[in-house]
């Protein structure tokens, strides 16, 4: 009867134990998302200074008139990841789903064309 009762409290330790580590794990990517400040990337651009703003894949591509006057810094401070400089085009993307890059885009791109 007593080694009945040890292997049902391993076993719920054991369980216990996977539970919170499930937890922490989804607690820990829900932390990252929330990272995110789109205002704060909004803030970084110059609508003015950018010609176009695409989409390809989950990256976000801007292509900018002047290049020089982006803060790639602050941007990646920000939230960016990925980023890529290629002549005057920023390619960049945010950890997440593609659904929250797609998001992102396509607020920059309201932003951009002053909606």
């Amino acid at each position: 009867m007593d080694l009945e009762l040890i292997y049902i409290i391993v076993g719920i330790a054991i369980i216990s134990l996977f539970i919170i580590a499930f937890l922490v794990v989804k607690y820990k990517g829900k932390k990252q998302e929330d990272l995110i400040d789109e205002s704060s990337i909004l803030a970084l651009i110059e609508p003015e200074n950018v010609v176009r703003v695409e989409f390809v894949r989950n990256k976000i591509v801007i292509i900018f008139k002047d290049v020089t006057l982006v803060n790639i810094e602050e941007l990646h401070l920000k939230g960016a990841t990925g980023i890529n400089i290629i002549g005057d085009k920023v390619k960049f993307y945010i950890e997440g789903s593609n659904e929250q890059n797609e998001n992102l885009y396509n607020s920059i791109k309201d932003f951009v064309e002053g909606k």
